[in-house]
């Protein structure tokens, strides 16, 4: 009985100790969609042969392994601007040239893994700050930081909504969808 309840109270301690914490409630909310997001897209990217990954509709277009590199310099970028942080990465490394397929994927998910950090430990006062925004609807606003760690989620949505394409494209079946 007694080393049931040392390894019931092992098992506790164990799960709590492996809990993320976070600083602020829009944190723990905004991780738990950014883990779906993270394993959704590392689905999408793993389910595309390598032989296919230069594949790209038309001239014009990303490449498949350019959206994805263009993915992953994306989440550092807009994490690092939304938890008032240097980007840890040089920008030129999200070059898709010669990357395979272990590479891209490994670079996705670290992306993710930063930006999930950065959301988990930023505070509401950073959080409530403000910058410059524009875009082609709106040409000249702000974003609090809290807007844009959503805009970086409606950015990978929006990519990974056109990576599902390139998959059926390629006569694949896109991974279903997790929620």
């Amino acid at each position: 009985m007694r080393i049931l309840s040392t390894l019931l109270c092992l098992f506790i301690w164990t799960s709590i100790a492996a809990q993320e914490k976070s600083k602020t409630s829009f944190g723990s909310d905004f991780a738990k969609a950014w883990k779906r997001h993270k394993i959704y897209t590392l689905r999408l990217v793993e389910a595309m042969p390598e032989k296919s990954y230069d594949y790209k509709p038309e001239d014009n277009a990303r490449s498949f392994k350019e959206m994805a590199m263009h993915l992953a310099g994306a989440n550092y970028m807009f994490s690092s601007i939304a938890s008032s942080q240097d980007s840890p990465v040089d920008r030129s490394m999200f070059n898709a040239d010669g990357k395979t397929k272990e590479q891209i994927v490994k670079m996705l998910t670290e992306s993710f893994d930063y930006a999930l950090n950065a959301v988990l430990n930023v505070g509401e006062e950073t959080l409530n700050k403000t910058s410059p925004w524009g875009n082609p609807i709106e040409s000249s606003t702000t974003r609090s930081y809290r807007e844009i760690f959503h805009v970086m989620r409606e950015h990978a949505a929006h990519h990974r909504g056109a990576m599902t394409v390139y998959l059926r494209l390629n006569g694949i079946t896109p991974p279903g969808f997790i929620d």
